[in-house]
């Protein structure tokens, strides 16, 4: 199982929710299970996009997701170290979740 874990959100890949350890990380996060339908390259083309225009960037030094995400090629397929860019799809899936999926005007929820 992948996690990436945000302070909103965390994403879990081939979730089992009968699995206690599954939801256990923290009881106020939202727990979101997603299917990929594309590529993580596919997937990957749209942040790309949002780093060009600068709306979002990386604070601190990230040696190995920066390795994967200089891995992956436009239209698909992966050069990088390893045999995929698990930690590169974890953030398209964050940043997809924070910048792409939300519509209307940010609000405050209370829990």
């Amino acid at each position: 199982m992948e996690t990436v874990a945000t302070p909103a959100a965390i994403f879990l890949y081939r979730l089992d929710l009968s699995d206690p350890s599954a939801t256990s990380a923290d009881p106020n996060l939202h727990v979101k299970p997603v299917t990929a339908s594309l590529s993580k390259s596919d997937r990957a083309a749209p942040i790309a996009h949002l780093f060009e225009a600068g709306k979002v960037r990386l604070h601190g030094r990230f040696p190995e997701l920066e390795a994967e995400l200089c891995g992956l090629i436009a239209g698909g397929g992966y050069e990088g170290p390893g045999g995929s860019p698990d930690r590169a799809d974890a953030m398209v899936w964050a940043l997809a979740e924070l910048m792409l999926a939300r519509k209307g005007a940010p609000q405050v929820r209370s829990v």
